[in-house]
């Protein structure tokens, strides 16, 4: 039995900021119960009841304890009267001091006067049953929160305003309206009369196999934005590829000693360079080697490089591009990349490196271990990376950001496919309809108008209690 079968019968409570000190401390309470509950342990200096209270006030008064008298806190009620809530139910919200021990005792208080602790994800979830938001903004909810990025909570953002669920709504009454003048063709085919020619019905498809394929089109900017692109450094042994994962991360992370090949596998680290999300990764040096567990560190190194949306291929400046060097550039860096010629504090003005082939947007000249030309750096990063992407922050609405969202659009086009083949083949109209229905229902589901409690509890509990 789901968790959630109480749906919307329970008064429910819950802490809804962060754990630990603070100034403020919110206490959200959702359900018909809501001011009955709230007005057996707050007592407001007005000496007013809340049950009495008009919506969207604000309330200062005391947390008692009603069976010892014991005053738990100093707080602010704020009533919110169903619809106009974010559950669409009576919500009291408590601000209450932010600490710990406080909170927790006046949550106990309200499950003792007969409130439900909620589960996870339980208010928002009640916001999407009530109709208040559909699932893509419920979706959008955790995704804001947990935004790492200034791309990624833009996008959160856009979501949570519908644009996503606009675009999805939109494509899908096409696809209804075109169901319904094939089912016209059904149920008036023995009189003759035709809703929509064979033509006109396939064209109909393409135009919609064309916008999901559109959206299918932008999964690897969704994917990039909550996991961050993928950087990694590389070059020969010794070039100082750790060394510059360790100022770039401001701290020790990976291990630097002057001998070569003291990296033997790939290390990751996360961070934010100029609001974007990246995935730093050191390799080995690529090198011909018989030791059998750093050839092992090449070959990761190679599928890392291989895969990565940017690459960032060191040169050591006090030796220069040498042929080797240049052959492996050529080799390696066939996508995004910057050619990074480090130790420049090494190298007088007379001995400056000469950038070969390389264009000036290619090649940055920096110090690692002085911290030179790290700002270009990051600057440069951030633009390489950016230009990966292909829309921009005002269409950033209509990007799929979710795999669950990607899976359902794939089987969209798949139905849609099948109904074109049918189409095509001359099949009967029902075959196309049957298909057609298919597509629609999988474009339900990104928006939950046909989405399984199953899926819907698998949605729900990763968000955090509280919210």
């Amino acid at each position: 039995m789901s968790p959630y079968r109480f749906a919307n019968e329970d008064t429910i409570c819950a802490i809804s900021t962060p754990p630990g000190q603070g100034g403020i401390g919110v206490i959200r309470v959702s359900g018909q119960r809501s001011f009955e509950i709230g007005d057996r342990i707050f007592h407001a200096v007005h000496k007013k009841k809340l049950h009495k209270a008009p919506t969207h006030t604000l309330h200062y008064g005391k947390i008692v304890d009603p069976r010892t008298g014991e005053v738990l806190d100093e707080v602010l009620a704020a009533v919110m009267r169903s619809p106009k809530s974010y559950t669409c139910e009576d919500v009291l919200e408590l601000s209450c001091h932010g600490n710990t021990p406080s909170l927790m005792k006046i949550l106990s208080l309200l499950v003792r006067e007969g409130a439900r602790e909620a589960l996870p994800g339980e208010f928002t979830r009640r916001a999407f049953l009530n109709g208040r938001i559909d699932l893509v903004q419920a979706e959008a909810v955790m995704d804001f929160i947990s935004a790492e990025s200034e791309i990624a909570r833009e996008l959160a953002l856009k979501h949570l305003n519908g644009d996503f669920s606009q675009v999805i709504l939109k494509i899908r009454e096409r696809m209804v309206s075109l169901l319904s003048n094939l089912e016209g063709n059904i149920d008036f085919s023995q009189e003759d009369i035709e809703f929509l020619s064979e033509p006109a019905a396939v064209q109909k498809v393409l135009n919609l196999l064309e916008e999901v394929d559109g959206l299918l089109n932008t999964a690897r900017d969704g994917r990039i934005v909550r996991e961050g692109f993928l950087v990694a450094l590389a070059g020969r042994p010794n070039v100082g590829k750790s060394t510059l994962l360790n100022t770039l991360l401001g701290n020790e992370r990976a291990i630097v000693t002057a001998f070569p090949g003291t990296t033997r596998d790939t290390l990751e680290e996360s961070l934010l360079v100029h609001g974007v999300k990246v995935r730093l990764v050191d390799t080995a040096g690529i090198r011909s080697t018989d030791d059998p567990i750093e050839k092992e560190g090449i070959k990761r190194a190679e599928e890392t490089i291989r895969s990565a949306d940017l690459v960032l291929w060191l040169v050591d400046a006090t030796a220069g591009m040498t042929p080797e060097e240049d052959k492996n550039i050529e080799k390696y860096c066939r996508k995004n990349y910057l050619i990074l010629f480090n130790k420049i504090d090494l190298v007088n003005d007379s001995g400056l490196p000469r950038t070969g082939r390389f264009s000036n947007k290619q090649v940055l000249k920096i110090s690692s271990f002085r911290k030179s030309g790290i700002r270009e750096l990051e600057a440069g990063i951030s633009e390489a990376c950016l230009q990966l992407t292909r829309w921009t922050g005002s269409e950033a609405g209509a990007v799929v950001i979710r795999r669950r969202h990607e899976q359902a659009l794939r089987e969209a086009k798949a139905s849609l496919l099948h109904s074109l083949d049918s189409l095509k083949g001359n099949m009967s109209p029902e075959f196309v309809a049957l298909d057609l229905k298919g597509a629609i229902d999988h474009l339900g589901k990104i928006v939950g108008i046909t989405t399984p409690d199953d899926v819907l509890n698998q949605i729900f509990k990763d968000f955090c209690i509280g919210k």
